[in-house]
């Protein structure tokens, strides 16, 4: 009987570790944050004000599309600051392509995209911060909008529900 037991405990250990084990993203990278030890540079002291600029404030989620964002760090006179560490966060399901980024003169470039696996519509928001600099954190909102079916109708055809 504990021959059994055995054989059956290393089995299943077997099949857990073929199937990679936990998590719910099913292959997915899972989705960044702020580094949980920020960088602090030199220039971070520079910085008294963040600005994220994107040409688009709606992501779709269908396994290909992205957004890409421009942060800036700003000194009190506006002028960019080179070498400034901007730490990114991302809520509802939207991935980070870094969780900081380095500014030069003309800012820092990352995207985003959203796992197809939450296909619900939804608001999402980017958040921008830096450590030892005056900025308060700056946020963004994003329109992440999922599948939707519709029915057309060419009025040759009849559709009958219930």
């Amino acid at each position: 009987m504990r021959f059994i037991q055995y054989v059956a405990g290393l089995g299943l250990a077997l099949a857990l570790a073929a199937c990679g084990g936990g998590g719910g993203l099913g292959g997915a990278v899972a989705p960044t944050s702020a580094a949980s030890t920020p960088a602090t540079t030199a220039a971070n002291s520079s910085v008294s004000s963040i600005v994220i600029n994107s040409t688009s404030t709606t992501l779709n989620v269908d396994g290909t599309s992205s957004l890409s964002f421009t942060v800036y760090g700003l000194t009190s006179g506006n002028a960019n600051v080179s070498g400034a560490t901007i730490d990114l966060a991302a809520t509802s399901g939207v991935i980070l392509s870094a969780p900081s980024v380095t500014t030069t003169s003309t800012g820092a470039t990352f995207t985003i995209t959203a796992l197809t696996s939450d296909q619900s519509t939804r608001t999402a928001t980017i958040t921008a911060s830096c450590t030892a600099c005056a900025a308060v954190k700056t946020t963004k909102d994003i329109n992440v909008v999922g599948a939707s079916i519709s029915l057309a109708n060419t009025g040759s055809t009849s559709l009958i529900i219930g």
